[in-house]
């Protein structure tokens, strides 16, 4: 990005106007560390520089960990980010889908990254993909994040999203599978002393305790989440519609913050098309699902990959991440496993990205 990207970002969209007091920006899609640390050490200190005074942003970063060095740590201690590796869990799960171009696994570096995290102190957590190979796998991933020292964990499933078209986990019986590896993990977890946190059931235990469950989703309200490519461009709801367009609907870029005030384009997104259709798939959602309040309507990217429209409703992705979860911690509440309070909130109060 350049400077005038970076300023036009601090001086429009991190402004009280628009902005939380502390919101959450985060480095992410292809990989941030193919910059240098100097480089955002800069564009951090531009951004600081530029931004409204009752403002102050909370950093993250998502990477697969190659790459990190001293650099890296003196920058990640430096500026207080919350770091994400992306990690599959052991050799042959994690280099089935990551390898670099040459075709090599990439695990002996993601596990190098771990190595260099704790030995600095520095917290962070790590996201895995599932895939169908995963979930008979519960037992010895759970053994795997112990042994390595691994007490962060996010789960995100693999999903039909851009341009993946096909997704392994979409076959017959795939609710059965993933509730059985939810459970035996679930199990797992709550008996172990030494306890892993795990985003998906602190999430859903935090959900189902209290009263105040309104299905607020900022993947369907405008302007709740912003994407702004390297070039301006400013998208909103799902960050992956920022990279995406369709026959249906163009681009899901609404604007260039370096050709147009962002009241403008802030403007565009509420009145958009896009908008009104992510609206009637959220309508259609509230009254036909019994899960809405703990889901707020789904993930538009993913309505938009697996049905081509926005205004859909059931996704393969809302029934594992949402239907399956709830379900499994549901019942692990009901049967009395020992779920505590200490599973809601990261052991640092460091936030947890997607």
């Amino acid at each position: 990005m350049s400077e005038r990207v970076l300023s036009a970002v601090a001086e429009q969209i991190l402004h009280p106007q628009w902005a939380d007091p502390v919101p959450s920006v985060v480095w992410h899609a292809g990989e941030p560390l193919a910059l240098r640390a100097d480089w955002y050490d800069a564009a951090m200190s531009l951004i600081g520089s530029r931004t409204f005074p009752t403002v102050s942003p909370r950093w993250g970063l998502q990477t697969s960990g190659i790459g990190l060095d001293d650099a890296w740590l003196a920058l990640l201690r430096r500026w207080n980010i919350g770091i994400g590796l992306s990690l599959d869990g052991p050799a042959d799960l994690h280099d089935a889908t990551r390898r670099t171009r040459g075709g090599k696994g990439t695990f002996g570096a993601a596990m190098r990254a771990v190595g260099r995290l704790r030995e600095a102190e520095i917290p962070f957590h790590v996201i895995t993909v599932l895939t169908r190979a995963h979930l008979g796998e519960a037992d010895r991933l759970f053994d795997f994040y112990l042994e390595a020292g691994i007490r962060r964990v996010c789960f995100n499933v693999e999903e039909v999203e851009g341009a993946h078209r096909a997704s392994s986990l979409a076959f017959a019986g795939v609710e059965r599978a993933y509730r059985a590896f939810l459970e035996r993990f679930l199990e797992r977890w709550s008996a172990c002393p030494d306890r892993i946190w795990v985003r998906e059931f602190a999430e859903a235990i935090a959900l189902l305790a209290t009263d105040e469950r309104d299905g607020f989703n900022e993947q369907t309200e405008p302007l709740a989440a912003l994407s702004v490519a390297v070039d301006g461009g400013v998208s909103s709801f799902s960050p992956e519609l920022l990279g995406l367009a369709s026959d249906r609907h163009g681009s899901f870029v609404f604007g260039n913050l370096l050709e147009e005030p962002f009241a403008v384009i802030a403007e565009r997104i509420r009145s958009s098309e896009i908008a009104r259709e992510i609206a009637s798939g959220v309508a259609a959602c509230r009254a036909s699902c019994s899960y809405f309040p703990l889901c707020g309507g789904g993930a538009p990217v993913n309505k938009l990959a697996e049905h081509g429209r926005l205004d859909a409703t059931e996704t393969l992705f809302c029934r594992l991440t949402r239907k399956v979860l709830f379900d499994v911690v549901l019942d692990a509440l009901e049967r009395g496993l020992r779920l505590t309070d200490e599973a809601v909130v990261a052991s640092d109060g460091q936030e947890v990205h997607l």
